[in-house]
Order: structure tokens, then sequence, then C-alpha cells
């Protein structure tokens, strides 16, 4: 085994205990839910450059057209208008964003479903002005 495959082994373990701890600690699934996106946006955040954010909310474009709901947005930091950011953000500029994470803990077709719904609703949004 490669040190690269080591190493994100040893990450996917880290993950998959963290998760394993909340689904017996928590008995809510929506809050199981929250949690497992936190530990992934924990983990994420320590992997992606420092100009870029992570967040949870909905896409907007410049015509107030809107998404649904994104478990985790990866974002560009540096070119966020700040205007959005006054209280917790919730509103991400397509044009800022450069991927879309829906977290499930456990993988139903209805879920399945939902996630294609939320990919259907970003893609529609138009970049640009």
């Amino acid at each position: 085994m490669s040190v690269v495959q080591e190493y994100w082994g040893g990450v996917r373990q880290r993950l998959q205990a963290e998760v394993d701890t909340f689904s017996r600690l928590i008995r809510h699934y929506g809050e199981q839910g929250r949690e497992n996106e936190v530990a992934l946006s924990r983990l994420l955040g320590a992997l992606v450059p420092q100009r870029l954010g992570l967040g949870t909310g909905m896409l907007i474009d410049s015509k107030d057209n809107y998404s649904r709901q994104i478990d985790l947005i990866v974002y560009d930091r540096a070119d966020e208008p700040a205007i959005l950011a006054q209280t917790t953000q919730v509103l991400y500029p397509i044009e800022n964003v450069y991927a879309c994470i829906e977290v499930k803990t456990t993988l139903y077709a209805r879920t399945v479903e939902g996630c294609a719904k939320n990919k259907k609703a970003v893609l529609e949004l138009p970049r640009g002005m």
C-alpha cells in the first residue's frame, strides 16, 4: 500500500469512527445528519486552500433565483460579497461556488431522488450576469 493510500485510508477511518460514534450517541436522525455534516466540514476545512470557505445554505443567482438547501458548500471566500456575511451566512452567489455536497448518513432511494432535485436546482442557476 502506498503512503497516499495509507493516509487516505486513515482519514476515512477517522471520519467513519466519528460518524459511528454520533450514530450511537444521538438518537435523532436529523441531528445525526447535522453532526455528520459538521464532521465532513471539519475534515474538508483542513484540506482545502485557505482562500476557500465551507458553509451551508442556499445558492442565489443575479436574478434572485434560489437553489434548494445545500448541506455543504465550498465557495471562494476572497470574492464573497461582505453584505451577505453580516450575520450567519446562508446565501452564496452561484459565481463564487466551487462545489455543493449532499451529506447522507444512510442512503435510500427517496433520498437519492431528493439529491437529484437539489442538483437540478443548482444546475438551473445561471452563472454570471
